[in-house]
């Protein structure tokens, strides 16, 4: 009986002791802005830019899909602007630094608008560019490299707001 007594009374305070934790929850916003970035692979200090493969098979227009990623606890708090534009210098500064062939490519054609939305409490927008095929080698692997020039809210990302899409073979 009195083993039962003991554990009850253990159960007891640690039930009255739980209930008087005052935490925060695990993610808390805290007022700080979120950061606006392209949503790509983790990179090494070793690679200038992160990249993303996009395969082109035998397609005459290739999308090149740039996610672009608030990073905030909920979502933007309000409609978010973020201006895009093509930065074909990444693609030469990432194939120097890793010392392969990556030649840019030769055309390609921009949306409408080169600013995409992320509607209040969503967490992403996408960038479409089409990259037509007709002239390119089927054996060598072409870059476009896309950056974030502005955002309406957010913070832009030092580390993410540059990348390189490889369109391979």
């Amino acid at each position: 009986m009195k083993k039962y007594l003991l554990f009850a009374v253990i159960a007891l305070a640690s039930i009255g002791l739980a209930s008087c934790l005052d935490e925060d929850p695990p993610f808390v916003d805290d007022g700080n802005p979120g950061i606006v970035e392209l949503d790509l692979s983790a990179r090494t200090s070793a690679t200038p830019f992160a990249f993303r493969n996009v395969p082109r098979g035998d397609a005459a227009v290739v999308d090149v899909s740039a996610i672009v990623n608030y990073t905030g606890v909920h979502g933007t708090p309000a409609d978010v602007q973020v201006t895009l534009d093509i930065d074909n210098d990444a693609v030469v500064t990432y194939a120097t630094s890793q010392r392969v062939t990556l030649p840019v490519v030769p055309s390609y054609e921009l949306p409408a608008s080169t600013t995409v939305t992320i509607p209040k409490g969503q967490k992403y927008a996408t960038f479409t560019v089409k990259v037509p095929t007709a002239g390119l080698d089927s054996k060598i692997t072409y870059g476009i490299g896309i950056k974030i020039v502005s955002s309406t809210g957010g913070t832009i990302s030092g580390n993410y707001s540059t990348g390189v899409y490889r369109l391979t073979p």
